[in-house]
């Protein structure tokens, strides 16, 4: 039976917080502020990059296929370099996926084509929908997150079903992407902060008393660790509640290098500084795979990891006033559902029906999700993100069997 908190926060988080992730867990127990507290820069630029290069070493199997997906970001890239030094890149898979034009997916195709990968790419506006493949994702994932946000998974069973797929699964959080200073330490804010930074969408409040009741859920461990309040419940909550199963659904051998435990143990021990920003994983990168590291990157908006910062900063401004006037947004990952749910017949279909059998459970009785859909393809508003969140919920119903 779904609880009216559980159903909150997937309407406001995108996933179910009383999940309890079945196969994957960290262990901070060895995490120590004060080993590195004395060494220099360099020389944890040398120590990490050492752990880094072990981890893949330890997961790499010979005469195995391998497949890395790419993207714009750091890790999937980071995780092909190293692998280049145990094998050649025509004997490495790889592929991306998303809107075609967008940072994530053209940077991808380029470094693939460049290196000289198996490459495959997955343009999302020419996937079609069906919702038997809907309903086995949501197998897949436990039947736990947003759909929607997939290549085509039926189309990667084809192609890599006997490969080993390298994840980079927890390395932003690891190196320091979600490390703020002035984060709360409180309990209480840090989880108030964490729910309004992790939203899964701000078109509509969708919940049943437009609060977060669903706080208790939260689980938070391990405060004794030296690790930001913040961190931690990103770590437990997000990472392995959303992230996880999201991105190492079943049905793949995956290799996850950034939870080998080294690598936790010695990049959650060293001095915050030096992970605020990810400073000390850049460095590595820069000084490890200085070519690999020239190309665009999605966090600098399509410029390298050595572009000047006022640089940075002048290309953001660029875009954020393109997308105002033209509606162009080079950050999507995926599709735009505010456009596609309009514009794309199998993807505006599915969701109708669903948002229809969705509302005739009854379990969402303080607002007409219909009205939501009428209003979004007459163009009333751009609730695209709370359509895509309603249908998955409905999907997940069904297959899971629940009336």
């Amino acid at each position: 039976m779904l609880s009216q908190n559980n159903l909150d926060s997937f309407l406001k988080l995108g996933y179910f917080l009383d999940y309890k992730n079945p196969n994957y867990y960290f262990d901070f127990s060895k995490v120590n502020k004060k080993k590195f507290k004395e060494k220099d820069i360099d020389i944890l630029v040398k120590e990490g990059t050492e752990i880094f290069i072990n981890a893949i070493q330890n997961n790499f199997e010979f005469n195995k296929k391998h497949v890395v997906p790419i993207s714009g970001g750091l890790d999937s890239r980071a995780i092909l370099s190293a692998l280049l030094e145990f094998t050649e890149a025509s004997n490495i898979s790889t592929y991306t996926f998303g809107t075609p034009g967008t940072i994530d997916y053209e940077i991808g195709n380029k470094i693939a084509t460049d290196l000289g990968t198996k490459h495959s790419n997955f343009s999302l506006i020419n996937h079609r929908y069906k919702m038997e493949e809907l309903l086995d994702i949501s197998n897949r994932i436990d039947h736990q997150t947003v759909l929607f946000h997939h290549a085509p998974v039926w189309k990667l069973d084809e192609l890599f079903n006997n490969h080993i797929v390298w994840s980079g699964f927890f390395g932003g959080q690891l190196f320091g992407e979600d490390y703020h200073e002035n984060a709360p330490n409180d309990i209480n804010k840090a989880i108030e902060y964490y729910i309004n930074r992790r939203a899964y969408q701000y078109d509509i409040n969708l919940l049943s008393d437009k609060k977060n009741p669903f706080k208790e859920l939260i689980d938070i461990k391990n405060i004794d660790s030296k690790i930001s309040i913040v961190e931690l419940i990103i770590f437990f909550n997000n990472e392995l509640k959303f992230i996880a199963p999201h991105v190492l659904m079943k049905g793949f051998n995956y290799k996850t290098p950034f939870i080998d435990q080294n690598m936790i143990n010695f990049f959650l021990s060293i001095d915050n500084k030096y992970r605020t920003n990810q400073f000390l994983y850049k460095r590595i990168l820069l000084e490890r795979f200085p070519n690999m590291f020239l190309y665009p990157i999605k966090d600098n908006v399509g410029l390298s990891l050595k572009t000047a910062k006022p640089i940075v900063f002048s290309k953001k401004i660029y875009y954020k006033i393109k997308r105002k006037f033209t509606g162009y947004n080079p950050y999507v990952n995926y599709l735009d559902f505010d456009i596609n749910i309009r514009e794309k017949q199998d993807l505006k279909e599915i969701i109708r029906l669903n948002i229809n059998d969705l509302y005739n459970r009854d379990i969402i009785n303080w607002i007409d999700i219909r009205d939501i859909f009428q209003q979004h393809i007459e163009r009333k508003g751009n609730y695209g993100k709370a359509l895509i969140l309603l249908t998955s919920l409905e999907i997940h119903m069904k297959a899971k069997k629940l009336k």
